[in-house]
């Protein structure tokens, strides 16, 4: 069943008349992805998984820009142990945290049809998405 699904996506092109242009090979399976995501139950998941490891991204950029500058102020403690080690060296504070979300993301984007791999996505997404209103308030608001 779900081979016939996936054979008559990947057969289902733009026709060619005229100047209609095809879309490209990696845009046209992108485009069938997501239509199949839309019958399947772990491709719908999997499309959630994707989303909301971006918003993870996303936001530990957020959290990354804001404890650099938290860095500079008086009376700032990072949590995290390794990251206080390098909390010094701006480029080697990005790269690990840039090097932990990328590992993560690997580790998270080969189980993405799995239950508990959302679940733990829902929960990361929830967590980020508070620190960086916390970090917000913190510097928009009371600053």
């Amino acid at each position: 069943m779900r081979e016939s699904m996936e054979d008559s996506l990947v057969t289902s092109q733009v026709p060619v008349s005229g100047r209609v242009k095809t879309p490209s090979g990696r845009w046209r399976r992108f485009c069938d992805w997501v239509r199949y995501a839309r019958q399947d139950l772990h491709a719908r998941r999997s499309r959630r998984v994707f989303l909301m490891l971006l918003l993870l991204w996303v936001t530990n950029g957020f959290d990354l820009v804001f404890t650099l500058m938290a860095a500079r102020l008086d009376g700032f403690q990072e949590a995290n142990w390794i990251a206080a080690q390098l909390i010094d060296n701006p480029f080697l504070l990005g790269t690990f945290k840039v090097l932990m979300v990328l590992f993560a993301s690997i580790i998270i984007i080969r189980f993405r049809k799995h239950y508990l791999t959302e679940l733990g996505c829902w929960g990361l997404s929830i967590i980020y998405v508070l620190l960086s209103v916390i970090w917000w308030i913190h510097y928009f608001v009371h600053h």
